[in-house]
């Protein structure tokens, strides 16, 4: 019985560890180790500063009009998307469709425009410090610009309208 424990107690060492080398089996009094611990709070997103557009005609018989609108993400970043009631047309008098493009641009660093069409997402980064609670005058960081896409329309007289729900979405 004593030679039966003394076999057994020699080769447990091998069976709990068998790719042990060097000091990496090594038991002693104390041991550590490393646990990395991490919280993903929710993101927080918010477009302020969205008024009505009016569209005018400017120089070159384009009509359009632009505003400036804040954006804010706790991660920086974010996706723009818009709806529009119309599917980008402005409705006019009798059934008149009048097709029109709403552009987006970062007012500090993207001197593209980048178009906003219903159904897709623009990646867009928010690293300025706006902050949520702000005023969205001087601190805007992103404007729009909605234009006819043809120069000059002959237009029946009457309102044309649409609407559009632009929401920012985590990214």
């Amino acid at each position: 019985m004593y030679r039966w424990l003394l076999v057994l107690l020699c080769f447990i060492p091998h069976c709990v560890y068998p790719s042990c080398t060097g000091q990496s089996c090594q038991q002693g009094t104390q041991s550590s180790g490393d646990v990395k611990i991490t919280l993903h709070s929710d993101e927080q997103l918010r477009v302020w500063g969205l008024k009505n557009l009016e569209l005018v005609k400017g120089s070159g018989g384009v009509y359009g009009a632009q505003q400036l609108v804040c954006g804010y993400s706790s991660v920086q970043a974010g996706r723009v998307s818009v709806v529009s009631q119309n599917n980008m047309n402005l409705s006019g008098p009798g059934g008149i469709q009048i097709p029109y493009r709403l552009r987006l641009r970062k007012t500090s660093s993207d001197p593209v425009w980048h178009d906003l069409i219903p159904g897709q997402f623009l990646s867009i980064r928010l690293g300025e410090t706006i902050k949520p609670d702000s005023n969205c005058g001087s601190d805007a960081n992103i404007r729009l610009w909605a234009l006819l896409l043809e120069n000059s329309v002959d237009l029946v007289a009457g309102n044309y309208s649409d609407i559009v729900t632009v929401t920012l979405s985590p990214e």
